[in-house]
């Protein structure tokens, strides 16, 4: 049985990072009314396509981020590096939810969105990291696979909320008002969250596993240098094993705009769809977590990843079909979320884990930052700009199924040649550069 301190543990890291997850997705949920407030609409596409870039622009700054509060949190503490990304995200969120448009500010506008957007990106690059190494080295047991899922419940749980936030602010306010501020609500949502996430934070203690690499003289001045001479297979099995999840979650963080460009559902019934999906994503992956505790992940890995490929393709060739709306279509969408998010979750809630095990203590905060974020910026983050684009060009709704199943594959590859290199500290002079 867990003790009361480790849930207190897992709860304190779990809350932070679904909080400061709610603060980076809800962009990309309200992107629509982004780029009417950032962007001349001289071609709504277009403007939407920018608003994507940008929404790229913040994944691409998340390796960054990773690498900074990865070398904090090896170099200093994890407790101090995670704490305080939640702070950095919270104001920014609010600092994008009062700037003002493209009609008051002309070309400044964008260019400050970008900005925030990266500042966003850095902090939420050592955000996931942090909460696994810190949840992970705190708990003494063998539950791993369930402590680390709960941190991914959260933030699908979190990515949820922010989906339902949307549908019902649409269904409360009309167009013209959330073009013109109803859009603004969730950012200052988001900063009130995140400042909740912040003082909980601060109630946490170090991790046993870095004080006594502390005491041991394991700590090193330069973690990534350490990183990138002795672990780079490493480092490139972790970014394959992240990409289909970071595509995944992308994925569902487009469903509002996926079902917009299909052109037969109600424009709100997106952000439903897409909490609907996040919550089956967060629950399965939980399940998930478990059963990795008595059976190799490895084995959960590939039969997720397969299990996309061949249902998915079913799946996605039943919502390319719709041509109508209705009771009927609406259970159809729902039965097809969830399916997908079921199998989502197979692979959610177990790639974390597989990552975390193949570093030690010293490098295992920049390693897992620097995995997770490369997968993020370079698959996740530019999928909603891919997804509008295959969409566009190969007029046809099933675009964003090939994507996935490419990745899919690669994560099939990386799952297969993964090793498995110990969750301890290795000596110092075994690493000295």
């Amino acid at each position: 049985m867990m003790k009361m301190a480790n849930y207190k543990i897992v709860w304190l890291s779990s809350i932070g990072a679904g909080l400061e997850f709610f603060d980076f997705t809800i962009y990309a949920l309200f992107a629509h009314y982004i780029s009417i407030n950032f962007f001349p609409q001289i071609n709504s596409f277009v403007a939407l396509m920018n608003t994507f870039a940008i929404f790229a622009i913040g994944y691409l700054a998340r390796p960054l981020g990773g690498i900074i509060l990865g070398h904090i949190g090896d170099r200093y503490g994890r407790k101090y590096a995670f704490t305080y990304a939640i702070l950095v995200m919270a104001i920014a969120t609010l600092l994008i939810g009062c700037l003002p448009g493209y009609q008051k500010l002309g070309t400044i506008a964008p260019l400050l969105l970008v900005l925030l957007r990266l500042i966003q990106g850095l902090s939420m690059g050592g955000e996931l990291a942090g909460a696994i190494t810190f949840t992970l080295e705190h708990y003494e047991g063998q539950r791993k696979g369930l402590m680390q899922s709960m941190i991914i419940f959260s933030m699908a749980t979190c990515s949820a909320v922010a989906s339902l936030v949307g549908y019902i602010l649409n269904k409360i306010f009309t167009l013209d008002q959330m073009i013109n501020w109803g859009w603004r609500v969730p950012f200052v949502l988001g900063f009130l969250l995140g400042i909740i996430g912040f003082l909980l934070r601060r109630q946490c203690m170090e991790t046993p596993a870095f004080l006594t690499a502390l005491s041991e003289e394991q700590i090193h001045k330069i973690p990534l240098a350490i990183l990138t001479k002795k672990f780079p297979n490493q480092i490139i099995t972790g970014f394959c094993l992240a990409l289909f999840s970071a595509c995944f979650s992308s994925f569902l963080l487009f469903t509002p705009t996926y079902f917009a460009l299909h052109a037969v559902f109600p424009s709100n019934y997106g952000f439903a769809i897409s909490a609907f999906g996040f919550f089956f994503l967060g629950v399965a992956s939980v399940a998930a977590g478990l059963v990795a505790d008595h059976i190799n992940h490895k084995k959960l890995l590939i039969v997720g990843c397969v299990l996309s490929i061949i249902i998915g393709y079913f799946i996605f060739s039943q919502l390319t079909a719709l041509n109508a709306y209705n009771h009927a279509t609406l259970l159809i969408i729902l039965i097809s979320i969830t399916s997908l998010a079921i199998i989502g979750g197979l692979i959610n809630g177990t790639y974390i884990l597989a990552i975390a095990e193949q570093f030690p203590t010293s490098v295992r905060y920049s390693g897992i930052g620097v995995c997770q974020n490369l997968s993020l910026a370079l698959a996740g983050g530019t999928a909603p700009l891919i997804f509008t684009s295959l969409i566009k060009a190969s007029h046809t709704m099933m675009a964003p199924y090939y994507y996935l199943s490419v990745c899919a594959l690669i994560t099939i590859f990386a799952a297969i040649f993964y090793r498995r290199y110990g969750m301890i500290p290795i000596k110092k002079e075994q690493i000295e550069i």
